[in-house]
């Protein structure tokens, strides 16, 4: 986590750090832990304190009113007129506006849904082994880490099946470059072409939203337009954000931690073989760990609203 306090940088921001081998990597951040987990990065302009202890990430991830996301949690923040023109994604609010989206949003996730969407994962993972069985593809992300997510949340949302090659290639267009080093020319095309991706996939979505409306049936777009808590439902916008959020951090956290789990049970030939042996018993935990050593995600930023401390240090 990067507790934002001015500008977004620093060598674990870059993305030229994450290239480094991984035990240089590993003895950065264990370097960050001796320092009781907390180091100010000092940059132009202000800089940012780097959070690499376990305990002092879930202080500041559960004490909102400390440590703000409203800001922006990915680095760079959002700029302002992107926000009014796309709306807020619920990451980046909060309470009491992330409170009321939340409740709108929970509501519409009914055990008859919940059961569906589990119905559904199990045929759409069968069918994707079963192919990847048949054809033997080399590449484990395209044929089963990317497609996996990607279906299940098209499936749970109801969107329509010959529109999601297209959504999969704006899912593609909005997340391609996130922490990739690329050329200047790249830099300045890259986000006019994620912002195009973006407003197209919200395109879509609300257009869908709208059907549902007239025509509900059993996917989460038509709870989702239906849902209202003391009389306030989503907006198009809202419901733009939300289908954007679901997809591109839903595909993309999924993706990483798949494609992680596969290389480290490869890797540790030991513990595939303790798996396979007690696959119900042993699946839950191996999946927490998997998520814990990967690390689908590597950086959230939080915006420090007071003077406070965290890992007994001053954080401004």
């Amino acid at each position: 986590m990067l507790l934002n306090a001015g500008s977004s940088g620093g060598s674990p921001a870059d993305p030229g750090f994450w290239a480094l081998p991984a035990r240089v990597r590993a003895e950065v951040f264990a370097r960050l832990r001796d320092r009781e987990g907390l180091a100010w990065v000092p940059e132009r302009g202000g800089g940012w304190y780097a959070v690499a202890r376990h305990a002092d990430v879930m202080v500041a991830s559960r004490r909102p009113d400390l440590f703000l996301s409203g800001p922006g949690v990915t680095t760079p923040p959002p700029a302002r007129w992107v926000r009014w023109l796309f709306g807020d994604s619920m990451v980046n609010l909060d309470d009491p506006r992330h409170a009321v989206l939340r409740r709108i949003v929970s509501r519409s996730f009914t055990p008859r849904l919940l059961a569906r969407v589990e119905r559904d994962t199990v045929e759409i993972a069968a069918r994707i082994v079963s192919a990847v069985e048949r054809e033997r593809p080399v590449d484990f992300v395209s044929a089963v880490a990317a497609p996996l997510p990607f279906e299940v949340i098209c499936s749970m949302m109801g969107v329509p099946r010959v529109q999601r090659e297209r959504v999969l290639a704006l899912v593609t267009a909005a997340s391609e470059h996130t922490g990739v080093r690329r050329p200047v020319a790249a830099r300045l095309r890259s986000p006019a072409r994620g912002l195009r991706a973006l407003a197209e996939m919200r395109r879509i979505i609300v257009a869908l939203g709208r059907e549902r409306r007239r025509r509900p049936g059993e996917d989460l777009v038509s709870a989702l337009v239906s849902a209202e808590v003391d009389g306030r439902s989503l907006s198009g916008r809202e419901l733009g954000a939300f289908f954007s959020l679901l997809l591109v951090a839903g595909v993309e956290t999924t993706r990483n931690a798949l494609a992680h789990g596969l290389w480290l049970l490869t890797e540790h030939p030991g513990q595939r073989e303790r798996l396979c042996a007690d696959l119900e018993g042993g699946l839950p935990g191996a999946v927490e760990e998997i998520v814990r050593f990967s690390s689908p995600i590597i950086q959230f930023r939080r915006a420090v609203a007071v003077d406070c401390e965290l890992g007994g240090q001053l954080s401004l």
